[in-house]
């Protein structure tokens, strides 16, 4: 033992020390030979120097080539861009306790916040797919997961209630409330929705494969009151985006101020 230790210069109650302490980390998945093999075959390539917001910036040019779609776009572009601006240095600078502190400290609802979650375990492993970061790394292991369960009770808007809302509401924003007021399409749909899939005439509304959350087309009926609406909204040219606003919910939040 005492020549072994010799060849590297390490004393032998420290060899054995070090030893017993990786042993005790693996606890039982592979031997410590194992695990210097895989430290080594993942460290062993030189990582890029890249600052966040270069990478921020490449992730999102590439995902807009890729094709990614409107809304997704616009999220990554929402939490990204706060997120590069919150940290103006190198990838490799930030730890998980990082991304986590800054999470928590966000001034935002618990579903947001997983949303944001999301958005980051998207861009870190985007990341080590571009070799910007080690393979295997998980930044975000270690940050607080939050869930996307609503405890709050569902409300539905009185008639009173909703004729203020609409009393409110900009004219851009009326097609949106009264489709889904008088339609109980998701809101998400509605701003995924053109006005060439709202036939007033045979009086209903198609919501299609690629509107519709699940996937599978379907068939809204329009109801007088809600035809009574849509006859005064609907374009001349009857296309375009049924929905304008890209920050649909900034939107929402005025009207409740």
């Amino acid at each position: 033992a005492t020549e072994a230790v010799a060849k590297v210069q390490v004393p032998i109650d420290t060899a054995c020390r070090e030893f017993a302490s990786a042993i005790t980390l693996l606890g039982g998945k592979g031997t410590l030979a194992d695990a210097v093999h895989f430290y080594v075959k993942s460290h062993t390539k030189q990582l890029p120097t890249i600052s966040v917001a270069k990478a921020v910036d490449e992730m999102l040019l590439h995902s807009e080539r890729d094709g990614k779609s409107t809304e997704r776009m616009h999220q990554l572009e929402t939490y990204l861009t706060r997120f590069k601006e919150a940290f103006s240095c190198n990838l490799r600078d930030i730890e998980s306790r990082h991304v986590a502190d800054y999470i928590i400290a966000l001034p935002l609802m618990t579903r947001t916040k997983k949303n944001c979650r999301d958005i980051l375990k998207s861009f870190f492993q985007w990341c080590v797919l571009r070799g910007y970061l080690p393979k295997g790394e998980d930044m975000m292991e270690n940050v607080q997961r939050y869930s996307s369960r609503n405890t709050n009770e569902i409300e539905i808007f009185t008639p009173d209630e909703l004729t203020k809302l609409i009393a409110a509401a900009k004219a851009e924003m009326l097609p949106y409330i009264v489709i889904q007021a008088f339609a109980g399409i998701r809101g998400k749909e509605i701003q995924r929705l053109d006005w060439t899939a709202i036939d007033l005439a045979d009086g209903f509304i198609e919501v299609r494969g690629a509107t519709s959350k699940t996937g599978v087309r379907r068939l809204v009926p329009i109801k007088a009151n809600l035809k009574a609406w849509l006859t005064k909204l609907q374009p001349a040219n009857q296309s375009g985006p049924v929905c304008k606003y890209k920050n649909l919910a900034n939107e929402i939040f005025e009207l409740s101020t």
